[in-house]
């Protein structure tokens, strides 16, 4: 009985993708949907950019928006303009190649669903409280520093890992031991 609560629950909640959006929000979107072709969506995208987003990268930051709108997460402002996010991959297109950033975008889409399903998951209103303190610490600062302490800490990481045998006695004794025992079974494979 419980496997079939499951499978009911997983269903429903990939069926119900949009399910916290109301229906005056699907009336904007429609509105705005009527209005805003791809390509008058890019004009507008790229009239508060210093050059232009063409080809994939536009693509991507287009097929981001839509997946926002579906799931409730554009705010509609009242003097008719729209906020919403830009996909991760457009912040690291400049430095990355394209091979890397339309896997990586794979990744983060797939990140994004659970988390979409999560927010609609939630009350309404602890979805919207989520939302402001994920905009309030993007807006800030605080989420960018705190992406940017980890990577550094992940490097970091690496770098004693990769050179040395650790940082604590315990982890370099371990080390030593495991290359002993790699010594050993080699000499025994040997004879």
């Amino acid at each position: 009985m419980p496997r079939k609560t499951l499978v009911l629950a997983s269903v429903l909640l990939l069926s119900g993708s949009a399910a916290g959006v109301n229906a005056e929000y699907k009336k904007k979107v429609d509105e705005f949907r009527d209005n805003h072709t791809k390509e008058r969506f890019l004009q507008d995208f790229n009239k508060e950019r210093d050059w232009p987003v063409k080809g994939r990268r536009a693509d991507r930051i287009w097929e981001y928006f839509n997946e926002q709108l579906d799931n409730g997460r554009v705010n509609f402002l009242d003097d008719g303009s729209v906020r919403y996010s830009l996909p991760l991959s457009d912040f690291l297109a400049p430095y990355l190649p394209e091979a890397v950033l339309v896997p990586l975008e794979a990744t983060f889409k797939a990140g994004r669903s659970v988390h979409y399903m999560a927010l609609n998951a939630i009350p309404e209103s602890l979805a919207l409280h989520f939302d402001l303190a994920f905009e309030v610490a993007s807006d800030s600062g605080a989420l960018h520093g705190f992406v940017a302490v980890s990577l550094g800490i992940i490097i970091l990481k690496w770098f004693i890992f990769r050179f040395t045998d650790g940082i604590s006695p315990s982890q370099r004794k371990m080390q030593q031991e495991t290359r002993r025992r790699a010594a050993e079974y080699l000499k025994k494979k040997d004879l």
